[in-house]
């Protein structure tokens, strides 16, 4: 499942890379139906030139088309309307941080379930999440006007509620996760997270 803000190019990569069904899950009428003609777009390579070179190159059969293989849900991911253990992997490219309150989007709360809770319910035992997301590092100083307004434009520019620490989004992952297995700085602005759910 690919959590996700955008129009689904990554979903597509993925798709032709792997040869895996995915299902896109997002909240706006608009992207998944510009997702669903983009992917229409792109079944040409099924049957191209292009799509046997692919075939031949990563020696993987294309398979299905896109329409087949890419699915989407609309639905919100801090309430995934899925059964529990329904999927192989989970990731998210720059779409968590858009979650509408950080504490809530972290932290288990007696009102409902919340995003980390929700990912790692519908992940399979042992299977793996992934994703990057904006957050500001240790280096970040509150208290410098130039720091925050470097947040302040990121946020506006990127439709952010606000930038979560790096601190904050491991614990959180941490709280459901069986094994932490990394995160790494991009550029000292984007952390990679890979975890595994409990088995």
């Amino acid at each position: 499942m690919e959590l996700a803000l955008n129009r689904w190019g990554p979903l597509r990569e993925v798709a032709l890379f792997s040869g895996a069904q995915i299902t896109g899950l997002n909240n706006n009428d608009y992207q998944i139906k510009k997702g669903t003609e983009y992917n229409r777009a792109a079944g040409f390579l099924k049957s191209s030139l292009a799509g046997h070179l692919l075939k031949f190159i990563i020696n993987r059969s294309v398979g299905q088309g896109l329409t087949e293989r890419c699915g989407f849900l609309k639905a919100d991911f801090m309430d995934i309307p899925k059964e529990a253990n329904s999927y192989d992997a989970v990731y998210a490219i720059d779409a968590t941080c858009h979650a509408p309150d950080a504490v809530k989007c972290y932290q288990t709360h007696l009102a409902g379930l919340f995003m980390m809770q929700e990912i790692f319910r519908v992940l399979k035992p042992g299977c793996m999440f992934a994703g990057y997301e904006w957050c500001s590092t240790d280096l970040n100083d509150p208290s410098n006007p130039k720091h925050k307004a470097i947040l302040d434009e990121i946020e506006l520019g990127n439709g952010l509620p606000d930038i979560r620490s790096t601190e904050q989004l491991v614990n959180a992952v941490c709280c459901y996760a069986k094994t932490f297995v990394d995160s790494a700085y991009l550029a000292q602005r984007t952390l990679i997270l890979k975890a595994q759910r409990a088995i």
